[in-house]
């Protein structure tokens, strides 16, 4: 039987002045505590432009993992994020 791989926290930040980036470090730091949790930290930078289709699966899979009583997230953030990267180009 194959082993299981360990869930990634992948956490992306921006920091102008080095506060956001202390806070990052320190919610890596606290996550690395977790047993069997691969934690990646990445400057916004550094971070690969993931696809449309990647992230209506990202969006989607924090949906179904909301309890019931969470609203749910906004209909295809995917469609906004898109835009907003073409009008930085």
């Amino acid at each position: 039987m194959p082993p299981t791989e360990s869930p990634t926290l992948l956490i992306v930040y921006h920091s102008a002045t080095g506060g956001t980036a202390q806070m990052a470090q320190a919610a890596c730091a606290g996550a690395q505590k977790a047993d069997g949790l691969r934690v990646r930290l990445l400057r916004a930078q550094q971070a690969p432009e993931p696809s449309r289709e990647r992230l209506d699966e990202l969006f989607e899979g924090i949906e179904s993992s909301l309890p019931p009583w969470a609203a749910p997230p906004a209909p295809s953030p995917s469609a906004d994020f898109s835009e907003e990267r073409a009008r930085q180009a």
